[in-house]
């Protein structure tokens, strides 16, 4: 499957109650006699990126059979209120949606795959997603108890790298199957080496360029993983609009447009996301075969 499922694609608004944060749920229209399930994907924003602005890209990714879930997490940062995502959301996300599948007032009663967890995000929200993958909890990025759950199947993040302290990290997305006994639908869980992960870069980025993008991408520890890059987009290729409101300041304006940056980053985290979390061949074959001859604005380097 590499093209969309669903024409219809729903919004409702709701309250995380562990954490109090606001949240937009993006979910495809189906029948009421349908008993299929869908994935949560959550997108973990930019810092002080307001969820407003992922409108676009979230109704695109659940388009292809994802519920995607966008929530603003605020903390103080130097005594004034920031949008900041935190580690601990992956958990308190996933236990609110398996909460909500079983709630008779919730618009996607029954329809949610409480299973299978995957992870988007846009710079910051990136490098939140690298460390609930590896497992870790550090402050300021994460708060209280944090442990990766073993239904978190794959990542994919636009606009991010993994750079501290003056050095490139490695990103040890090993996983233990021996440890972690995860089934799928009855089926036992594919055994990848490590939790999938793509990188997707703008070859206009001036926040986090392109070339840091494919260091972090080297530096992730186990296959299957890829960088795409796209030429033309810039930092907020992701966004609805160029330089959203409040967000940290793009110098490059993009030579490729919104609307079409939008669609291919989100095409290409749909697959990637179909392909290793859904055991997708059709997808499979698009991420590492047929989309780097068929889409002159994608560059892709991936390891299956």
């Amino acid at each position: 499957m590499t093209q969309p499922l669903f024409d219809r694609i729903n919004r409702y608004s709701v309250t995380i109650p562990a954490n109090g944060d606001a949240a937009d749920i993006f979910y495809p229209v189906v029948s009421p006699t349908s008993l299929d399930t869908y994935p949560v994907g959550l997108l973990l924003p930019g810092f002080n990126v307001d969820k407003y602005y992922y409108d676009l890209f979230a109704r695109k990714v659940a388009s292809y059979g994802f519920i995607v879930v966008v929530p603003n997490h605020r903390i103080s940062d130097r005594g004034k209120p920031a949008l900041f995502a935190q580690v601990q959301q992956v958990t308190e996300v996933l236990a609110f949606m398996k909460a909500e599948n079983l709630n008779p007032k919730s618009p996607i009663l029954n329809q949610v795959d409480g299973e299978k967890l995957v992870l988007l995000g846009h710079s910051h929200g990136g490098f939140i997603g690298f460390d609930a993958i590896r497992n870790v909890c550090e402050s300021p990025w994460c708060v209280g108890n944090y442990r990766r759950p073993p239904e978190l199947l794959a990542g994919v993040f636009y606009g991010s790298d993994f750079w501290e302290d003056g050095e490139f990290l490695t990103i040890d997305n090993s996983r233990n199957y021996a440890a972690i006994s995860h089934q799928h639908k009855g089926n036992t869980a594919p055994n990848y080496p490590g939790i999938p992960l793509a990188l997707i870069a703008g070859s206009r980025d001036s926040l986090i360029k392109a070339e840091n993008v494919q260091v972090t991408y080297n530096h992730i520890k186990q296959p299957p993983k890829a960088y795409i890059k796209i030429t033309g987009a810039n930092h907020y290729g992701i966004t609805n609009i160029d330089n959203p409101p409040g967000s940290p300041r793009e110098r490059n304006s993009p030579t490729l447009g919104q609307e079409e940056s939008i669609e291919a980053i989100a095409r290409w985290s749909a697959l990637f996301l179909r392909a290793y979390a859904l055991n997708d061949a059709e997808a499979l074959d698009y991420i590492h075969i047929q989309a780097k001859s068929q889409d002159p604005n994608i560059t892709v380097i991936s390891q299956p």
